[in-house]
């Protein structure tokens, strides 16, 4: 009776898993855990990923174009605002027809372009103009209309632009231009991509 006891005592020690003395039973086990932690953390990755695309391809766009129309935009200022008053586009109501003013509405990378054409008068064919940011220039753009034509140039820039920073257009050079309209003068720009 006392040897069938220690038959049955040993059989419960070693039936007891981790809890028994280390073989290479116990060792699978924790093996095992490890692959599943490992599983774990690349699914939460691939989530997380999935999370950030999600988000930036449903992000609400922002995006304005507005443009000069008219001829003539006379008297113009050294350092002044050119408005853009005809707006065609303002997705997230951005851009501000008053003052030519963009207003970012929230933070993230950005691409802007300005097209300015000169006048033809002699007086007034010369413009130099500057794509700014918070009163830093981004960018410029230099044109000078002879022999009675117009001259046409552009200018591109990304930026990045945290929520209420402002980008416009501003005369930098002459004092009392002016510029043509008729939409040859134009300002655009568009989120590209929220930033984390």
């Amino acid at each position: 009776m006392a040897t069938l006891q220690k038959s049955i005592d040993a059989r419960e020690e070693t039936s007891l898993g981790p809890y028994s003395t280390m073989d290479d039973t116990s060792e699978d086990a924790m093996g095992d855990t490890e692959d599943i932690f490992g599983i774990v953390n690349q699914l939460i990755s691939k989530v997380t990923g999935l999370e950030r695309t999600i988000k930036h391809w449903c992000h609400k766009p922002v995006a304005f174009h507005a443009v000069r129309d008219g001829g003539e935009y006379p008297h113009l200022g050294k350092y002044q605002h050119i408005v853009f008053s005809t707006v065609l586009l303002n997705i997230g109501n951005g851009y501000s027809a008053n003052h030519g003013i963009f207003t970012a509405p929230k933070a993230g990378l950005y691409i802007f372009s300005a097209s300015i054409l000169s006048n033809y008068k002699p007086a007034t064919s010369l413009f130099a103009a500057d794509i700014v940011k918070g009163g830093h220039v981004l960018a410029r753009v230099y044109g000078h209309g002879v022999n009675g034509y117009h001259d046409q140039r552009l200018a591109t820039v990304v930026t990045q632009l945290r929520a209420g920073e402002q980008v416009w257009v501003r005369l930098n050079c002459c004092a009392n231009d002016s510029l043509w309209g008729y939409r040859y003068t134009t300002f655009s720009g568009s989120l590209i991509s929220l930033l984390n």
